[in-house]
């Protein structure tokens, strides 16, 4: 199927479907993209909330363990400097543990340390790690506390410290709590999909606490957030009080989970929709093809029917010739001869503008463009139609002061052109009127103009004037009727010449007007 053929209604219609289905598909990718930023910026929002609670949560919960463990050793101060001065004394040691354990149910070993800080007695068996020893140190020099998570055989566990002061002696109360209240808020606050976790930012984002405890229940090489993870990140909020930050970080799976079901279920509405624009497109094109298979049939009868009609035709106005001169033919019949002449001419007439539409519809009509003198073209134009003129008492007028005036065109097809309009308007004016004719000249453009003196041309068919088989326009003075054809073969002959064919209308006068580009031979 030859593109020329489409018709510009198929045309119009495939660039609608192709720009509908670029635009559902772009709408498509929008709402895709729309929805993935919509999720992560309501998990984010989530992520914000919670993290800011829970580290409030967890501070409130080491605050009340601190304010705990501070009235124990202001409470029990006698014991443990007792304690301190008798390390050896499992006795006291015990009571002393018992009333600790009754007291913060939460802790699982002490230390007692003495005024320099030096351990005195643990629960460690002597194992007490070089991360108590240095928080001591520093609660000693500076009054911080340093809270973090104290790596130990035993049990991973974080210290609160509190001064002990008994008369003149004092020194420092350490106890180690358990993980597990902490790991178990962050396990019960967790948003689903999402994942608590504190870390260390101070310290490469070390691991300190998971949900499920504290961070060598996951046995890894490096407790170190890596970089991957760290991705994961949606929020993050400083612990107060201690140095930990509290992370919350989305599953893996979460955001994939959730694009993947998006891609599938848009996936499957974009497919159907594809599917039916490509299902109509392919409708359309039967369609088309049909159409273009009746055009060309129409067309070739078309072409077969006026080479059939023009033969017998000239056969017919050459007889009739010859009549017409007769010597033996008296006058009544030798205006029944001309009355069959005229209609013989008219026949011809149709039949020609039918092959000249054919031509110009399939591109096969052909042009020899010459540079030309297009006033001298007016004019012979004019005389070609003077004794059609005076078939209906109508006069040409041709006004024109510039006799130089150059335009590239096929001499033969502009005389067409003009004669279609020229007789239009002979056909069109009241008798003993002049049809005017003037060529001007504006710029780079040509213009020739023909005016007649007729009725007009009603509103309502003038957006059809240069459609095929246009024939509605008023004030009709003769009795000659026309194909519908001429218009549009003017038209398309003066589009081939790169100019414009158009109108003005009034009551009592209509101009027709072609614009063609000055010549460019013409500097």
């Amino acid at each position: 199927m030859n593109i020329r053929t489409l018709s510009t209604a198929f045309k119009l219609v495939s660039v609608s479907l192709l720009l509908l289905l670029l635009g559902f598909n772009f709408l498509i990718g929008w709402f895709v993209l729309d929805q993935k930023q919509r999720f992560y910026a309501e998990h984010k929002n989530i992520a914000d909330t919670t993290v800011k609670i829970v580290s409030k949560e967890i501070s409130n919960f080491i605050n009340e363990k601190q304010y705990l463990v501070n009235i124990f050793a202001e409470d029990h101060s006698a014991e443990i400097h007792q304690l301190v001065n008798e390390p050896e004394n499992d006795v006291l040691k015990n009571k002393l543990s018992a009333i600790i354990q009754r007291a913060l149910p939460d802790s699982f070993a002490f230390t007692l340390a003495n005024e320099i800080g030096e351990p005195v007695l643990d629960d460690f068996s002597g194992n007490i790690g070089q991360t108590c020893i240095s928080d001591m140190q520093l609660f000693l020099k500076s009054n911080k506390k340093r809270i973090r998570i104290h790596p130990n055989i035993n049990l991973y566990h974080f210290d609160l410290i509190s001064p002990w002061k008994w008369e003149n002696n004092n020194g420092i109360f350490f106890v180690n709590f358990k993980v597990g209240k902490i790991a178990n808020i962050l396990k019960t606050t967790s948003p689903n999909g999402h994942e608590l976790i504190i870390a260390d930012k101070s310290r490469d984002y070390l691991i300190e606490i998971f949900e499920n405890g504290p961070r060598n229940i996951s046995i890894r090489e490096d407790y170190r957030m890596k970089q991957k993870n760290k991705s994961r990140i949606l929020s993050e909020f400083k612990i107060p009080n201690t140095q930990w930050t509290l992370l919350d970080m989305h599953e893996p799976v979460l955001f994939s989970s959730y694009f993947s079901g998006i891609y599938f279920r848009l996936g499957l509405v974009a497919l159907g929709f594809n599917l039916f624009f490509i299902v109509v497109f392919l409708v359309l094109i039967y369609l088309e093809r049909r159409r273009v298979k009746s055009d060309r049939f129409k067309d070739e009868m078309f072409s077969l029917f006026s080479h059939d009609l023009r033969s017998p035709l000239v056969s017919i106005l050459g007889g009739i010739g010859v009549l017409v001169k007769h010597p033996l033919y008296n006058e009544q019949d030798r205006k029944l001869i001309h009355l069959v002449e005229e209609n013989a001419k008219v026949m011809s007439n149709i039949v020609n503008d039918i092959l000249d539409i054919q031509k110009l519809e399939s591109n096969t009509m052909q042009y020899h463009f010459e540079c030309h003198n297009i006033v001298a073209l007016t004019k012979k134009t004019c005389e070609l139609n003077h004794a059609y003129a005076d078939k209906f008492d109508v006069s040409i007028e041709f006004k024109n002061i510039d006799n130089s005036l150059l335009v590239d065109c096929d001499s033969q097809r502009f005389i067409q052109a003009l004669t279609n309009l020229i007789t239009n308007a002979i056909k069109h004016s009241p008798k003993h009127e002049i049809i005017t004719l003037d060529v001007t000249k504006e710029d780079r453009t040509i213009i020739i103009s023909v005016t007649d003196k007729g009725a007009g041309i009603p509103v309502g068919f003038q957006p059809h004037l240069f459609k095929k088989f246009s024939q509605s326009r008023k004030g009709h003075r003769h009795s000659i009727n026309g194909t519908g054809l001429g218009l549009v073969i003017v038209k398309n002959i003066i589009q081939a010449h790169k100019g414009l064919v158009h109108f003005t209308t009034k009551p009592g006068e209509t101009t027709f007007v072609i614009e063609l580009p000055v010549s460019l031979t013409v500097q």
